[in-house]
C-alpha cells in the first residue's frame, strides 16, 4: 500500500514539543522584525515627503553664503579705494601685506620637513651592505655627519648662483651659468628624482599596507603586495592626482612631520628595550633574525666597496636642492643690511644638521636592532604582530599618501617643461589622460621593483650626486667664469638706482590719485587707483575666486560628517533592543543619510564654474560610510533578514512519498 501527503521540509508531524516552540518564537520574531522596518519606513518616507514639500525658506543650504553671491566671476570695474594708513609706516605695512617672507626658524623647520621622508627607511640596509658589526656605527656616524655639512655647502652654492643670475629655478639657474644647450641635464635630473619619489612612494605603501593585513589573513587576492598596490593607486593615489587644487592637502603638512617624528622614536625604542633579542615573541614572528658579526677592524671596514651604497643613500635622503631658489626667494633679509646671505647660510645649516641628526637615530637604531639582516624598508623588519609597528606603518602610509600629489605635480610639471608647447596642449586638452599614463607607468615599475633600499642608492648614485655635488660647484664656477657676480659696488649702485625708480612711481601715483575730482584725501585715509579692471587684476580675481569656490565646495563635501557623532550618540543610546523610541531614532537616521542622498546633486549646483567631480565622490563616500553603519546597528538588532532562518516561508513543499508494504502469509 502507497500513500502521498504532502510535507515541508520540516515535517511538523515529527517536530518535538520543544522544537514547534522554537519554530513559533522564530516566526513571531520575522514578524516583529518585518514591522519594525516597515514602521521605520514610514516615518523616513514620511519625513521625505515633509522635506521635500516643505515651504520655500524652510531648511537653508549649507552654502547660504554663496546665494547671496552666486556669480563671483563679474567683471570688476575700476575704482577709487580709500585704505586705512598709519603715519610715517604706510609704505612699509603695504609691502608687508604684499609678500609674507619667513623668518630663519620658519624656513628651517620648512627645510627639515622638506628633507626628511621616506629617505632615512633604507639607511640601516646602507649600514648592513658593508658591515655586519657593530663597530660600522661610528663611520657611518660620520660618513652622516660629512654628507649633511657637504649638502648644506652645496645648496648654499645655488642660492649663490641665483643671487648671481637673477633667476629663480634650478633649470634656469643652469641655462644661465653653464650652458643653454646642456639645461636638459638638470630638467632631466629633477625628472627622474621626482619619478623615483613616485615609485618609492608607491613600493612603501604597497610593502606597509601588505604587512598591515597579514594578520587578517585575507585573501592573497586582496592582500597581496601586487593587489595592494594596484588598488591604493586606482582608489585613492588617482583621484588625489586629479585635483587641480592641491590646497586641500596644506592641512595635512603636519601629518608627515608627526609621522617621521613617531618613527624616529619607534626605531629607537624596539632598539633599546630589546623587543628583539633571542627568544622574544616579537622575534619569533619577525621576518628574519638579526644577524651580527665580529669586529673585523675600522681601516678595513671603511675600506668596503659596500660603504658606496651608504653614500648613495645619503645622497638621496638629504636631497632637497632643487628647492633651494624657492627657499632663498620666500627668506625674509636682514633687517639692518637687506641681505639674506647669512641667513640662508644659517638656515641651511640648521636645517642639515637636524635633518642629520634624526638620519643618525634612524639608521643607528635599525642597523643596531637587525645587523646585517635591514632590509631595503626597515620597517618591514618589524614583525607583523607588533603593535607599535603597526602604528608606524599607518603613521608613514597617512603621511605618503597625503604627499604623494605633491611629489606627483612635480614630476608632471617637469615633464610639461621638457615637452614644451605640445606639453602644454595635452595637459590643457586632455589632463587625465596624462595622469593616467604617467600614474601606470610609476605603477608599473613599482610592481616590478622589490627592494627600496637599491632603488634609494641608485637614485643617489646617479641623481643625488649631481643634483647635490656636482651642480652647484659648475653653476657657481661658470658664474664667476660668465661675470655674472656683480661687484659690491655695483650691487649697491643698482640698489639705489631701484630705490630712485621705485620712489618716482610711487610719487607719480600720488599725485595722480590726489587729482582725483579735485578732493582731497581724509585724515587717516589715502586715495589709491585700483586696476582691478585691467587684465592682471581679472585674472588674479579669477583665480582667488576659484579657489574660494574649492573651499566651499570641499565645506559643502564633509557636510555629511558633521551629524555622524550625533547618530552615533543617539543610535548608542538606543541600545540593541527594539522599540518605540529605537524604531524612531532609527527612522530619523535613516531619513537623514537618505536625504543626504538625494540631495547629493543638488547640494554643488553653485559651483558649476568649477570641477566637483572630487567633492561629489567624497560626498557620497562619507553618506555610504554613514548608511553602512547604520545597517550594520539594525542588523545587530535582529531587524534585518539576514539569517537562513528568516527564510523559512520562501523553502519550497516537498512532497514525501511513504511506502508501506507488508508480507502475506
Amino acid at each position: 500500500m502507497q500513500a502521498a501527503r504532502p510535507a515541508m521540509f520540516w515535517d511538523a508531524a515529527l517536530l518535538s514539543s520543544r522544537s514547534r516552540k522554537v519554530l513559533g518564537c522564530h516566526r513571531f520574531r520575522t514578524q516583529l522584525r518585518r514591522c519594525a522596518v516597515g514602521l521605520i519606513l514610514a516615518i523616513s518616507l514620511q519625513h521625505l515627503q515633509a522635506e521635500t514639500f516643505s515651504a520655500p525658506g524652510q531648511g537653508a543650504p549649507v552654502n547660504a553664503l554663496l546665494d547671496r553671491k552666486r556669480d563671483l566671476n563679474h567683471v570688476f570695474k575700476p575704482r577709487q579705494i580709500y585704505t586705512r594708513t598709519s603715519r610715517g609706516a604706510s609704505e612699509s605695512i603695504a609691502e608687508v601685506q604684499e609678500v609674507k617672507l619667513s623668518s630663519v626658524t620658519q624656513s628651517t623647520v620648512n627645510l627639515v620637513k622638506n628633507i626628511v621622508g621616506a629617505g632615512m627607511l633604507s639607511l640601516p640596509h646602507g649600514v648592513a651592505a658593508f658591515s655586519a658589526s657593530s663597530e660600522a656605527v661610528v663611520p657611518s656616524l660620520i660618513l652622516t655627519f660629512l654628507a649633511a655639512v657637504f649638502s648644506a655647502y652645496g645648496f648654499v652654492l645655488i642660492a649663490q648662483a641665483c643671487e648671481a643670475t637673477g633667476e629663480s629655478t634650478y633649470t634656469r639657474v643652469w641655462a644661465r651659468s653653464v650652458s643653454e644647450s646642456t639645461k636638459m641635464l638638470p630638467a632631466a635630473a629633477c625628472l627622474a628624482k621626482a619619478a623615483i619619489g613616485c615609485i618609492s612612494f608607491s613600493m612603501i605603501l604597497g610593502d606597509c599596507i601588505s604587512l598591515m593585513l597579514a594578520p587578517m589573513n585575507l585573501p592573497t587576492v586582496v592582500a597581496s603586495r601586487d593587489a595592494v598596490i594596484f588598488l591604493i593607486t586606482a582608489t585613492v593615489l588617482f583621484p588625489l592626482c586629479s585635483m587641480k587644487s592641491l590646497a586641500p592637502l596644506a592641512k595635512f603638512s603636519l601629518l608627515g612631520v608627526l609621522s617621521n617624528f613617531y618613527i624616529c622614536t619607534f626605531v629607537v625604542l624596539r632598539c633599546v628595550d630589546g623587543s628583539y633579542r633571542k627568544g622574544s615573541a616579537l622575534l619569533a614572528a619577525a621576518p628574519a633574525a638579526p644577524k651580527f658579526t665580529a669586529a673585523s677592524g675600522a681601516w678595513q671596514t671603511m675600506m668596503s666597496p659596500g660603504l658606496s651604497v651608504l653614500l648613495s643613500i645619503l645622497a638621496t635622503a638629504f636631497l632637497a636642492h632643487y628647492n633651494a631658489p624657492l627657499f632663498l626667494e620666500q627668506l625674509a633679509p636682514d633687517p639692518k643690511t637687506g641681505k639674506k646671505d647669512k641667513r640662508f647660510v644659517i638656515m641651511s645649516v640648521l636645517g642639515f644638521c637636524t635633518a642629520g641628526l634624526i638620519f643618525s637615530l634612524v639608521m643607528v637604531g635599525g642597523f643596531l636592532t637587525f645587523g646585517s639582516s635591514c632590509m631595503g624598508l626597515i620597517l618591514n623588519n618589524y614583525a607583523a604582530t607588533d603593535s607599535l609597528a603597526l602604528f608606524a606603518r599607518a603613521a608613514i602610509v597617512l603621511s605618503l599618501v597625503t604627499a604623494y600629489p605633491l611629489v606627483f605635480f612635480s614630476l608632471r610639471k617637469q615633464v610639461l617643461e621638457i615637452l614644451g608647447s605640445q606639453g602644454a596642449d595635452m595637459a590643457e586638452k586632455r589632463p587625465r589622460a596624462m595622469t593616467v599614463v604617467l600614474l601606470a607607468g610609476v605603477t608599473a615599475v613599482a610592481l616590478k621593483l622589490r627592494n627600496l633600499g637599491v632603488v634609494a642608492a641608485l637614485a643617489g648614485a646617479s641623481l643625488g650626486t649631481f643634483l647635490v655635488y656636482v651642480a652647484p660647484a659648475l653653476m657657481v664656477m661658470g658664474a664667476q667664469r660668465r661675470g655674472l657676480a656683480a661687484r659690491p659696488e655695483a650691487k649697491s649702485a643698482q640698489h639705489e638706482h631701484g630705490n630712485c625708480v621705485r620712489s618716482l612711481v610711487q610719487q607719480d601715483k600720488t599725485a595722480a590719485a590726489q587729482q582725483v575730482d579735485g578732493i582731497q584725501d581724509p585724515i587717516g585715509y589715502k586715495l589709491t587707483m585700483d586696476d582691478s579692471g585691467s587684465a592682471a587684476g581679472k585674472n588674479k580675481s579669477k583665480t582667488a575666486n576659484q579657489e574660494l569656490l574649492e573651499k566651499k565646495a570641499w565645506e559643502v563635501a564633509v557636510a555629511p560628517i558633521q551629524s555622524v557623532g550625533m547618530n552615533l550618540f543617539m543610535l548608542w543610546m538606543s541600545g540593541s533592543s527594539p522599540g518605540i523610541f529605537t524604531v524612531m531614532i532609527l527612522g530619523y537616521c535613516l531619513t537623514s543619510i537618505v536625504g543626504q542622498f538625494t540631495k547629493a546633486n543638488a547640494a554643488f549646483q553653485n559651483f558649476k564654474t568649477i570641477d566637483t567631480t572630487l567633492q561629489w565622490l567624497a560626498y557620497l563616500a562619507l553618506c555610504s560610510v554613514s548608511l553602512a553603519y547604520l545597517l550594520y546597528h539594525m542588523a545587530g538588532m535582529g531587524l534585518l533578514p539576514n539569517s537562513s532562518g528568516d527564510w523559512i516561508a520562501l523553502i519550497p513543499n516537498v512532497e514525501v512519498v511513504e511506502t508501506a508494504g507488508g508480507v502475506l502469509k
